[in-house]
């Protein structure tokens, strides 16, 4: 059974900012971390330098995986949004869902968690919806 992860979304907000760090999981120690400026405040901030990366640190092992080699594109706000994340795989790792939000479409990036290499994860899929609204 999968976790319901949309009131934690909902409480730290959809977008990981310059300087956050979020513990997705306590047990695997999976943390995803942005580093950048935010250059413009409000509801569609503009960043700069924006990187967003993946990291575990589990059993004297450290991994890190820059997401942007994964997600191309972080969307109109320059910031991409976490849409969902849970083991889908049953590997003890979360698959995640990053949405780039643009002005006439939304493009869903599927990650598939990869505990098999030191990748952290792989692309498995991208969705792309358009003429859809936030």
């Amino acid at each position: 059974q999968l976790a319901d992860v949309l009131p934690t979304i909902g409480s730290r907000g959809k977008r990981l900012f310059p300087g956050q760090e979020w513990l997705l999981d306590p047990n695997n120690g999976l943390k995803l971390s942005a580093t950048g400026s935010i250059t413009k405040a409000g509801p569609c901030p503009e960043a700069e330098n924006y990187t967003l990366k993946a990291s575990l640190q589990k059993d004297g092992i450290s991994l890190e995986r820059d997401l942007k080699e994964l997600i191309s594109d972080y969307g109109s706000c320059a910031i991409p949004e976490v849409y969902w994340y849970g083991d889908l795989s049953g590997d003890g790792l979360p698959e995640i869902i990053f949405v780039s939000v643009e002005e006439d479409q939304n493009v869903f990036h599927f990650l598939r968690s990869d505990t098999q290499s030191s990748q952290l994860f792989t692309l498995q899929a991208v969705y792309t919806v358009e003429n859809c609204a936030n």
